[in-house]
């Protein structure tokens, strides 16, 4: 009986195992489906090259260049205390 029992509940569990990778699996699929027919559907549109470390902008103020400097020093020093 209690082999039977096992038996059973293996069977469950890959019979579950593969729904779910089956379902995963079609999901991918789909996605990829969907990406590709979107792709088609509206061009890429061109990105606009910026300088400035990925920040867009470069910053010239010299007052706010010490300010930001200052806060780093001083996080830095109490961050070694």
């Amino acid at each position: 009986m209690p082999s039977e029992l096992l038996q059973q509940g293996v069977q469950l569990m890959l019979a579950g195992m593969g729904v779910v990778f089956s379902l995963l699996g079609l999901l991918v699929i789909a996605l990829k489906v969907m990406s590709r027919v979107a792709a088609m559907l509206e061009p890429p549109q061109a990105v606009a090259e910026t300088s400035g470390g990925g920040l867009g902008r470069v910053v010239d103020d010299p007052e706010l260049i010490a300010a930001v400097t200052a806060a780093i020093r001083a996080n830095r020093e109490e961050a070694q205390k």
